[in-house]
């Protein structure tokens, strides 16, 4: 065999040892926690919003140029909790789902509230149009302090002029 080949491959499989050494760590904190099924939905103008199920975690990682990038990460003494949702339209036209018309909100048993924040499957902001009868994926992500074990969710309408409650549901966070 040609040294020179030799040579090149063992400097490859070095690089990548090394690239997989400083990546092992990262790869490790993806772990997260099930914490319930949800089941919980709300029709709301054209919409169904079902909130599937619920999970805790410390970071969010996602593959970017085949990397994993934190999209979110929570702060110290806090974690996120990151609920499934899945948005369908009832609707007969195509019809403009905008998270900021539909704001939620995490109410810890201290009285404080946390809000969310709508990201699609590949962790952009869920927005835009749905056709009749189609469905947007994504998540609700939260976060609280580290000590919070349950918290009521809470979904608004809001409009250029009023606020009002349209859905309530109870969380165990673990």
């Amino acid at each position: 065999m040609n040294k020179g080949f030799l040579i090149g491959l063992t400097l490859s499989l070095v690089i990548v040892f090394i690239i997989g050494l400083f990546f092992y760590p990262i790869l490790k904190e993806r772990e997260y926690t099930q914490t319930q099924t949800v089941l919980g939905s709300c029709e709301i103008d054209d919409f169904l919003i079902i909130f599937n199920s619920a999970w805790v975690t410390r970071k969010v990682l996602v593959p970017r140029s085949g990397i994993l990038v934190p999209v979110r990460v929570a702060e110290p003494e806090h974690k996120l909790v990151v609920l499934n949702v899945t948005v369908f339209s009832l609707g007969t036209r195509e019809t403009f789902f905008d998270p900021l018309s539909y704001p939620t909100e995490l109410k810890g048993p201290d009285g404080c509230s946390y809000p969310g924040k709508y990201y699609t499957r590949g962790w952009f902001t869920l927005m835009g149009f749905v056709k009749p009868h189609e469905k947007m994926s994504g998540y609700l992500v939260f976060q609280v302090p580290e000590n919070t074990t349950a918290a009521e969710l809470v979904l608004y309408r809001c409009s250029l002029t009023e606020k009002e409650i349209v859905y309530r549901m109870k969380l165990i966070i673990t």
